[in-house]
């Protein structure tokens, strides 16, 4: 089944959104644990799937053309194209440059334990 999921263009929009539900349901269940490295990581991995199927949205494509399978968000949001609307809604722009200013695939090498990510960490 995993090979069905990936074609030669990208991964599918359809698996990007499973995974970003999953991901987000995750961050649920790991904030509500108090888990709070761990929800913050998964979060992010959640918001870095939604932004990559707004991209495709925005090329009118089914897949995710490769050269999106990076992990940074701010570019991310850039191409997705919802760079000026996320900018017009300022609570919702501060959480994203919150996150895009902690979170990183690097996270899952960092001390779980790290004081820096806390509930308030999680609500951003």
């Amino acid at each position: 089944m995993a090979n069905t999921l990936r074609t030669a263009l990208g991964m599918n929009t359809t698996t990007l959104r499973v995974i970003g539900d999953a991901r987000l349901a995750d961050f649920d269940a790991l904030q509500k644990a108090g888990r709070w490295h761990a929800a913050v990581y998964v979060g992010g991995y959640a918001l870095e799937e939604y932004l990559k199927c707004a991209i495709c949205k925005t090329l009118d494509s089914p897949q995710l053309p490769r050269v999106f399978e990076y992990h940074d968000l701010e570019s991310l949001l850039f191409f997705s194209g919802l760079q000026t609307q996320m900018r017009s809604n300022v609570e919702v722009y501060d959480s994203f440059k919150a996150i895009a200013a902690i979170w990183s695939e690097g996270m899952r090498y960092e001390d779980p334990n790290d004081p820096k990510y806390s509930s308030n960490t999680c609500q951003d």
